[in-house]
């Protein structure tokens, strides 16, 4: 379960939520909007009766914070003071973003984190029991790891597993080492395949990156986008075991190998 709830900004304040001190100036009470997002389903219609399915993608996150705030008379701390400090702390979170991490501290799951960016701030005035509610919108729909896995190998792997943690599919940055001159590069995981076309030489550093953000084939350090081979797959991984192959001009020639694996898990919700 979650245990707390760190609001990192530019004066990160940290929450519990397991073991909560009733003297403190602000308490969290609770967050929704963290189970699963919902998703957004395209089909059309056939002129004749039915219709068909055309794919789906993930609703953006709607975290809402739930707060007592809890004034310090004896310390000269208002009610008006902390919601000052809620105010500054998710619509002026940093000099350089809007946006605000909110670290989830779980004792079963690894730590995990939002972005979301402020759209409301509603806190009561006039109530004996002063409360405020803070709702935020992301813009990417899952949790995130908050530490990024690294797997590295320098004599590389001709085959190789990645167990992967999160309930999402994610993408993942993939180094490939050309050993022997070929005048292809694939790259498997179960049924998905990617091929690169074009003449390799031997010691070509070749990253391939899958995020749907900034997609990018880097050979060497430039851009070779081009010799993407079309009805290739952006590769994701997949809950549980992904058996990952490299190799040249047919399989199991040893021409390719894979040196790094670098990727951050994702979640549908907690």
């Amino acid at each position: 379960m979650l245990t707390k709830a760190i609001v990192q900004t530019s004066s990160p304040v940290e929450f519990n939520i397991e073991s909560v001190d009733p003297d403190e100036i602000l308490i969290l009470t609770s967050i929704s909007g963290l189970s699963k997002a919902g998703a957004a389903l395209y089909t059309g219609e056939f002129t004749g009766e039915g219709g068909y399915y055309q794919g789906r993608r993930a609703n953006p996150r709607n975290p809402v914070m739930n707060f007592k705030i809890n004034p310090n008379y004896k310390e000269d701390i208002e009610a008006s003071d902390v919601r000052e400090m809620l105010y500054r702390q998710f619509m002026e979170p940093r000099e350089d973003s809007d946006g605000v991490q909110v670290l989830l501290v779980d004792d079963r799951k690894p730590d995990r984190y939002f972005i979301g960016y402020c759209e409301d701030i509603d806190a009561d005035i006039f109530e004996k029991e002063i409360r405020a509610v803070v709702s935020m919108v992301t813009t990417d729909p899952y949790l995130r790891s908050a530490a990024e896995t690294v797997k590295e190998n320098a004599n590389g792997w001709y085959s190789t597993k990645v167990n992967y943690d999160g309930s999402a599919d994610t993408s993942v940055e993939i180094t490939l080492k050309v050993l022997a001159m070929c005048n292809q590069i694939v790259l498997k995981n179960n049924d998905q395949t990617l091929t690169l076309d074009g003449l390799f030489q031997p010691g070509d550093a070749v990253v391939i990156n899958t995020s749907a953000r900034d997609r990018s084939v880097k050979r060497n350090g430039a851009d070779v986008m081009v010799r993407w081979r079309a009805g290739s797959k952006w590769i994701q991984l997949k809950q549980s075991n992904n058996a990952f192959v490299s190799y040249g001009d047919a399989p199991g020639d040893g021409k390719v190998v894979m040196t790094k694996f670098k990727y951050r898990s994702a979640w549908w919700g907690v």
